[in-house]
């Protein structure tokens, strides 16, 4: 899982491997492996053969938590505290060799791998947008037991460390470099062992800024008269915006303002109660469940029929150049699939492939994509007002008004052009397939899609089969859904959003309540 190796300057090399698994990831188990490393990285210190070291990682990922399910496999709160203990002991050991400890960073690292590097002195990171960074735990109910909250607050303060913190938000290189969450840039991937063997060379004594002789919290403490309104303030907003329901976002605030009192290791010992607490509440486990185990499940393919390969579409087409309908040619053309926009006339379709080319010059502009891959995304879209250009299409999306009428006179127009094989989509708010469908000559092959406003941010698909509906066709949508980055999920054939129909049963509930006697106000605090 380590590969160690030690260059003529005693600098040593850590490269992480992970012998199973895509990806490198730590958890309260795997650190274990870490130790022996540490140990010979002690014994090459006292013998005056180590300057430093670097950790480097052969995944395309560097360092990412583990399951987020593995956390529920701890017994008992006293075996989850005393192994949150344990792993920040094992972090305290690198960050105290006394020589310079650098993460080479050529990827993701987040959750608990972001804790990890925390530990070494000097973050160097590939400037690549793709790469996130960040403690991303309050998104599954729980908060950093590794010692994050009490190293951010000691580098950047009580009001930087916070809401980087509570959000659960991951960041680009560039934002993280900003965020004070790593400290180096380079262009490639190469250059990274390079940098990590120039910072050395060039600091031979790297002390962590909590361990400096009297070392104070950046920005001070609640004695400071701004930070304690600081803290205060948001105690109060985070109520009202949450009523109570995310503990861990409490449990943070709360975390910091402790560790705002006491030393360095007393706050340690303060950040592992807050963590066991949270990971053994029940809105940590159904977090989980839900954004964990539940997502993975549907990405993995949960409501596709048995026995479809996966559909990689080569030439959609799209029926409507709106809001919808430009969106989906959006995520189709980053893909790199052919993509025809159609409507009424080629002028109104050039406008529809206006607004695409915008959002990927935004996109550009922010170093999401590159120069090269915008170009080429503009080139993927062909603006037209002919069915025929549709002819060899693997899938046609309709996304017109909602008039059954109008959609119906598409519908037919459209189907004269799909081969055999083609699929036929129909994006629809509140129309069920069976009524879309009624007078289609391609029923078997004729699916509901539900995409929501804005297509390009909004993470969930809606995918509709209809009585008629054949499972290869609807295979071919959720693998399509999944192509473009959505989540897709199975639904009846009903009138309107899924979303739309729970969000009815939440008000059939309250009026419920209300008949049988409970009071208003308890009944919208609920």
């Amino acid at each position: 899982m380590i590969k160690y190796t030690k260059d003529i300057n005693n600098i040593v090399t850590l490269v992480l491997d992970r012998d199973e698994g895509r990806n490198n990831e730590v958890n309260f188990d795997i650190f274990q492996a870490f130790l022996p490393v540490v140990a010979k990285l002690e014994e090459e210190l006292a013998n005056g053969v180590l300057r430093g070291v670097i950790f480097l990682s052969a995944k395309k990922k560097f360092l990412v938590g583990g399951s987020p399910s593995h956390l529920f496999t701890k017994r008992n709160k006293k075996e989850a505290f005393e192994i949150s203990q344990e792993l920040k002991k094992f972090y305290r050991s690198i960050e105290r060799l006394k020589v310079p400890v650098v993460a080479a960073i050529n990827g993701d690292v987040r959750g608990s791998g972001y804790e990890f590097v925390q530990s070494c002195n000097h973050r160097i990171c590939v400037d690549d947008s793709g790469i996130k960074i960040g403690l991303n735990h309050t998104r599954f109910g729980v908060i950093p037991g590794g010692g994050a909250i009490v190293r951010l607050l000691w580098k950047l303060g009580l009001e930087k460390s916070y809401p980087i913190i509570e959000s659960g938000n991951l960041y680009t290189p560039k934002d993280a470099v900003q965020l004070g969450l790593i400290e180096e840039l380079v262009e490639l991937e190469e250059d990274l062992l390079p940098a990590a063997v120039s910072f050395i060379m060039a600091n031979p004594i790297v002390i962590q800024p909590w361990d400096k002789p009297n070392a104070k919290i950046p920005y001070g403490t609640l004695k400071t008269l701004r930070v304690a309104r600081f803290a205060t303030d948001t105690a109060a907003s985070l109520m009202k915006k949450t009523f109570g329901n995310y503990p861990a976002k409490q449990a943070v605030l709360n975390t910091l303002v402790e560790a705002c009192a006491v030393d360095f290791d007393t706050a340690q010992t303060i950040e592992s109660r807050s963590f066991v607490q949270t990971l053994f509440s029940p809105e940590a486990k159904n977090m989980v469940t839900a954004f964990w185990n539940d997502e993975h499940a549907v990405k993995s393919g949960l409501s596709k029929p048995k026995g479809f390969g996966r559909f990689k579409p080569r030439k959609i087409g799209v029926v409507g150049a709106g809001t919808i309908g430009s969106g989906i040619a959006m995520l189709a053309a980053l893909k790199g699939v052919d993509v025809v926009l159609k409507d009424v006339s080629t002028s109104i379709a050039e406008q529809g492939k206006a607004n695409c080319e915008a959002y990927f010059k935004s996109l550009c502009q922010v170093g999401s994509i590159d120069a090269d891959s915008c170009s080429l995304a503009i080139d993927k879209i062909t603006a037209t007002e002919h069915y025929r250009d549709f002819e060899d299409c693997d899938l046609v999306i309709e996304s017109v008004f909602e008039n059954l009428i109008l959609k119906h006179k598409v519908n037919k127009e459209t189907e004269k052009y799909l081969d055999d094989e083609s699929v036929y989509a129909s994006n629809t708010s509140t129309l069920t397939v069976e009524a879309l469908s009624a007078k289609s000559v391609l029923k078997e092959r004729f699916v509901g899609v539900r995409f929501f406003s804005p297509v390009e941010t909004t993470q969930i698909v809606e995918i509709v089969k209809g009585e008629h509906t054949n499972d290869e066709s609807f295979s071919k949508m959720i693998d399509f859904a999944n192509f473009l980055g959505k989540i897709p999920i199975a639904i009846n054939d009903s009138n309107g959003f899924f979303t739309s129909r729970l969000r009815r049963s939440f008000a059939d509930e309250g009026a419920r309540l209300l008949a049988e006697g409970n009071k208003p106000a308890a009944i919208e605090h609920a």
